[in-house]
């Protein structure tokens, strides 16, 4: 059950990071994407851009969720195998674990 927690959180940490990241990114992003090209100022409908900058601003919010969980899944699931690699090797080469030559 510990693994599962530790995965859990792992999870949930990277989903978290990458919900912050996405937040900060999203938002320089769609005020290049929105911005008019050469002119100073565009005529638009305020409320169709402003409904389709959070939407995208939500929509970018959630990969980063999503990129961020899947990564720090990873992350832990890498980081635990090699562990377990480490843990086994140290093991194997013990006193203990070594076969004792026949007596005479």
């Amino acid at each position: 059950m510990s693994t599962f927690k530790s995965l859990l959180l792992y999870v949930c940490g990277g989903a978290f990071a990458g919900f912050a990241v996405a937040s900060l990114v999203v938002h320089n992003v769609q005020v290049w994407y929105n911005s008019p090209g050469g002119t100073s100022s565009a005529m638009c409908s305020c409320v169709e851009v402003t409904r389709t900058t959070m939407a995208a601003l939500l929509h970018g919010q959630l990969v980063g969720m999503g990129v961020g969980g899947v990564a720090a899944l990873t992350l832990a699931l890498v980081l635990r195998r090699k562990k377990k690699g480490s843990a086994n090797t140290i093991a194997a080469t013990t006193p203990s674990a070594v076969a004792q030559p026949p007596k005479a």
